[in-house]
């Protein structure tokens, strides 16, 4: 999950059953297999987010806003 300010998307995550809950720093990559790669990135002050997921060299660019 994206590092930001607030804790509350980790502590939902933890309340609905996921265990092992890592936060990742802005700009930074985190190797999830042999040819998986994503790379964090958190922007705003309600910690907007996106991801670039990276797989056997395709690139897929996840995206968050929110629109206020």
């Amino acid at each position: 999950m994206p590092k930001g300010n607030y804790d509350r998307i980790q502590r939902d995550l933890k309340q609905i059953g996921f265990e092992d809950v890592e936060e990742i720093n802005h700009g930074q990559s985190v190797k999830l297999a042999d040819n998986f790669i994503i790379t964090s990135y958190q922007f705003g002050i309600f910690l907007d987010s996106a991801v670039v997921i990276d797989c056997d060299g395709i690139k897929i660019l996840n995206l968050n806003i929110l629109d206020m």
